[in-house]
């Protein structure tokens, strides 16, 4: 099997969850310095601050980025499998429900053909087209798209499309990523 991206984790929560509880805990303290006593109305300044930043790091920041952080997709003998983050609503739920979220699956002879994007050596050496879309990564990651924005477009026989995320591997060992993908290419064209 071949791996590309970065399984979802429990990263997003865990880092949520620690910049709410010191948040809420500054927000606290910083309320009880002006007052003399404790009282119920610190706990819930600092629990709403907790709420409001857990929620902002979780749902508002990784809800936006998940795709670049956590893109993550696998190639078989007969298809491809991943995560639907296409949709704001869908990455939201995979950060809380992870392993429970449903993996789209292709299959690689229902591919009819296949675009890239940003991989212009690679794909003189395979034969297969090449096209870039710069306004599909608009919205993605910050840094890694931006000084690398690497993907590949799935056109199906029913019509639809899929467009599966490169940049992290590239990033990360652009070695690798090639090889990996030549393969991928090479099953497809197989099927």
């Amino acid at each position: 099997m071949i791996t590309f991206g970065k399984e979802i984790n429990n990263r997003p929560i865990n880092l949520g969850l620690f910049f709410g509880i010191v948040a809420g805990i500054i927000a606290a303290t910083g309320t009880v310095a002006g007052i003399s006593e404790i009282n119920s109305i610190v706990f819930i300044v600092g629990i709403v601050v907790l709420i409001v930043t857990f929620l902002f790091t979780t749902v508002v920041y990784y809800g936006t980025n998940l795709e670049a952080d956590f893109y993550y997709w696998t190639v078989s003998n007969k298809e491809i499998t991943y995560y639907d983050l296409s949709t704001f609503s869908n990455r939201v739920k995979t950060i809380f429900l992870k392993h429970n979220m449903p993996k789209k699956t292709v299959k690689l002879s229902d591919i009819k053909k296949i675009s890239t994007h940003g991989l212009d050596a690679i794909i003189d050496k395979s034969g297969y087209d090449r096209s870039y879309l710069a306004t599909q990564y608009i919205q993605a990651s910050l840094m890694q798209r931006a000084k690398n924005p690497k993907a590949i477009t799935l056109y199906l026989k029913d019509g639809s499309e899929v467009t599966l995320d490169l940049a992290r591997d590239f990033q990360s060992d652009p070695v690798a990523a090639k090889t990996k993908l030549l393969k991928v290419f090479d099953l497809i064209k197989q099927n």
